[in-house]
């Protein structure tokens, strides 16, 4: 459905990516087809996301599912301790939302629900304190250099 084989340097063996290898599973397909009805691009990210926070944990996505099933709140507790570690990090807040929004979308496709126990750190940014609008000049000398 969304597996294409992509070839090495000397165009002689298939290489299969991460998502390739994380789309084969049937149901995985399916979650990211139903997302990718509104922006594949959101898709894409989603599931780069779930990825992430299974190859963290060394799980599969269907172990969530079955953890959510046996034992929630030890689901919960494994996502908190891994929000409490991202925000250690210095991450944003906004990636380590999207990164919950993942888990959680997935576990809404199985009729799961973790509900709103997981929360963020407000002003988590590590970038946008150091950011500011370029002066005049500034801009002037970027936009210049770029034509030269």
């Amino acid at each position: 459905m969304y597996i294409q084989t992509q070839r090495t340097k000397n165009n002689s063996i298939p290489r299969i990516s991460k998502k390739e290898q994380f789309l084969k599973d049937p149901d995985i397909a399916r979650w990211y087809y139903m997302n990718s009805r509104n922006s594949e691009l959101s898709a894409d990210g989603m599931l780069r996301r779930l990825r992430r926070f299974c190859e963290k944990h060394n799980i599969k996505p269907i172990e969530i599912i079955e953890l959510a099933r046996k034992d929630i709140k030890h689901l919960q507790d494994m996502i908190i301790d891994y929000v409490i570690d991202l925000e250690s990090q210095g991450y944003s807040k906004g990636y380590i939302k999207n990164i919950v929004d993942a888990v959680k979308s997935w576990l809404r496709y199985w009729n799961l629900s973790l509900g709103d126990k997981i929360v963020m750190k407000q002003n988590n940014s590590r970038v946008s304190k150091y950011e500011r609008i370029p002066t005049e000049e500034e801009y002037t000398a970027v936009s210049y250099t770029h034509l030269t």
